[in-house]
C-alpha cells in the first residue's frame, strides 16, 4: 500500500509535466497572419471584371434609350410633347440610378461572399490564423512587407473563380 502512494504522485508529477509541455508548445506556436489589399482584391477579381462589363452593357443600352428619348425632346415643337418627353425622360434617368444602384449593391454582396469563401479555402491549406484587410484608411496601419499575400490570393481566387484549382 505504501508504494501505491509513492507511486501515485509520480505519475500525477509526469501528468502535469506532460500536460504543461503541451500546453507550453501549444501557446508558443505563433498564429500564422497575414494582410492582403481589400481594395485590390476586389477590383482584380475576376468576377469583379465580369460583372462591371455587364453593367456596361446594360448601362449602354439604357444611355441610348435615354438619348434617343432626349434627341425627341430636343427636336420637339410641341409644348405638349416637350413636357411629355421631359417627364419621361426624369422617369428614365430615376429608372437607371435605380437599377444600377440595385444590381450594384447585390453583385457586391455577392462577390464579397464569393471572396470569403475562397479566402476560407486557401487559408485552411495555408494554414493562416488570421488574414487581415487592409485599406488605405484602415484599421491596419503597420505590417512586416513579408506578410502581404494580396498576390498569392488574388491567384488562387482568380484560379477558384475560372475552376482551375
Amino acid at each position: 500500500m505504501k508504494l501505491k502512494f509513492h507511486f501515485l504522485p509520480f505519475i500525477n508529477f509526469l501528468l502535469i509535466i506532460v500536460f504543461g509541455y503541451f500546453l507550453f508548445i501549444r501557446n508558443n506556436q505563433a498564429d500564422r497572419y497575414a494582410v492582403i489589399d481589400k481594395a485590390r482584391l476586389f477590383s482584380e477579381f475576376k468576377m469583379t471584371k465580369e460583372i462591371g462589363n455587364q453593367m456596361i452593357i446594360l448601362n449602354n443600352g439604357l444611355k441610348m434609350k435615354y438619348d434617343s428619348l432626349a434627341n425627341a425632346y430636343s427636336s420637339a415643337q410641341n409644348e405638349y410633347d416637350r413636357i411629355h418627353l421631359s417627364q419621361e425622360l426624369e422617369v428614365l434617368k430615376t429608372e437607371i440610378e435605380n437599377l444600377n444602384d440595385k444590381f450594384r449593391d447585390q453583385e457586391t454582396v455577392k462577390i464579397w461572399k464569393r471572396i470569403q469563401s475562397y479566402t476560407d479555402n486557401y487559408s485552411e491549406e495555408k494554414n493562416y490564423t488570421f488574414i487581415f484587410g487592409f485599406e488605405n484608411n484602415g484599421n491596419v496601419v503597420y505590417f512586416k512587407k513579408g506578410k502581404d499575400i494580396t498576390d498569392e490570393l488574388l491567384n488562387y481566387i482568380n484560379k477558384r473563380y475560372e475552376g482551375i484549382n
